[in-house]
């Protein structure tokens, strides 16, 4: 992160993709896992081309390439397997066939995929090619299956290999069902809290029933409708008070408790114009009505810059919801480092108090290119945020 010496509040997050601790994710139940995941930027962009990738991943040509792209993508906030629609409710998820013990997120099935990506991750290379070797084997059966099987698990039993004795970093325990339930609590009480000191962990207290209320505001305030932000809808602070009869300061909280979870930091200023600001500015500005000198203007916000300037490539946005192809979607998040700039650009002299004329003077643009621009980041510094 690099700080502005004149105005602390912008903490510039490092140039790239921006991407959601699992942790974020770990503090949430299932179906809020997904309600903040799908109004994410990213996953707006990216799910359909990962989606197709993950239909067919064993294709070689250009569109399994972006394909692949799009996982890794997805994968920056917390998504590893095959994406939906963003419109999905409830009944598409089939919440209702997880058990209610894994629902609140605090436990979940270690299944033979989740086994398999722990070992790839935090095995060594000779850990994980002894194990392999080992696999192969065991699927050239011969004629007597379960003698090759046992010979090939007695041959892993003897590995004299110390990273096989390691607890993968999401603990992993066997539980015994046949102890009494009170036996088996108060054993895993009592190891979850060595975990929990091991790791600096602290406990606190998680209200799942104010997870609507963050929800809701976030909605209101972003302009979220089913499965896509409309700007037309946005709503400030002040009329999100007078709606809900909810005090400002309440809702400002809900808030940036909402953006927590859906982008995975706390809130500031430069985050947003780095991923909603710059996802959403590409639906505000016409690049056919935007000069060049726009993206190439030479004033730039004292203290907020960690790489130099750089140019946009095509200057080609989706202006769509969902649409535009792969390559289009991908320019959105290759863009993103020159449509943050314009935004955090505006959003400082919007705090100066410089009207619309003086601002496109300092930033050397046409007002009327940026107009929209301006009411949105207007209205934002008006709700202090």
């Amino acid at each position: 992160m690099t700080k502005s010496s004149d105005n602390p509040e912008y903490e510039v997050p490092q140039h790239g993709i921006i991407s959601r601790p699992k942790a974020v994710l770990d503090g949430l139940p299932v179906e809020y896992c997904w309600e903040f995941t799908r109004r994410h930027p990213y996953y707006l962009l990216f799910w359909e081309s990962a989606h197709k990738y993950y239909q067919n991943p064993n294709r070689t040509d250009l569109e399994c390439l972006l394909g692949q792209t799009a996982v890794t993508m997805l994968q920056a906030v917390g998504v590893t397997s095959d994406p939906i629609d963003p419109g999905a409710g409830p009944e598409e998820l089939e919440l209702s066939a997880i058990p209610k013990a894994w629902r609140k997120g605090a436990l979940w099935p270690m299944t033979f995929r989740g086994l398999t990506g722990a070992m790839l991750m935090e095995l060594p290379p000779e850990s994980r090619a002894a194990i392999g070797q080992l696999l192969v084997q065991s699927a050239h059966e011969g004629t007597d299956i379960q003698q090759h099987l046992y010979r090939l698990f007695n041959e892993f039993s003897q590995l004299r290999d110390p990273s096989l004795e390691k607890m993968p970093i999401a603990p992993i325990i066997g539980v015994n069902v046949n102890a009494p339930m009170k036996t088996i609590l108060e054993a895993l009480e009592q190891q979850v809290q060595v975990w929990k000191d091991q790791g600096g962990i602290t406990e606190h207290r998680r209200r799942d029933d104010k997870l609507p209320e963050y929800l809701r505001v976030w909605d209101l305030r972003e302009g979220w409708e089913d499965d896509h932000y409309d700007i037309r809808k946005e709503k400030t602070f002040e009329e999100i008070a007078r709606e809900l009869r909810e005090s400002f300061p309440t809702i400002s909280n809900r808030y940036k408790s909402a953006f927590r979870y859906l982008i995975g930091h706390e809130y500031r200023p430069a985050l947003w114009a780095r991923v909603m600001g710059s996802f959403k500015m590409s639906r505000l500005v016409n690049p056919d009505r935007v000069s060049r000198r726009t993206w190439r203007r030479p004033w730039k916000s004292p203290g907020l810059r960690v790489v130099p300037e750089t140019t946009l490539g095509s200057g080609h946005k989706p202006t769509e919801s969902h649409g535009g192809t792969f390559l289009e979607k991908m320019a959105v998040v290759q863009d993103m480092t020159e449509s943050a700039d314009l935004v955090m650009d505006v959003q400082t002299l919007v705090a100066k108090g410089y009207d619309d004329d003086r601002i496109a003077k300092e930033l050397e643009v046409d007002s009327a290119e940026i107009a929209d621009l301006l009411t949105l980041l207007r209205q934002r510094h008006r709700d202090g945020i």
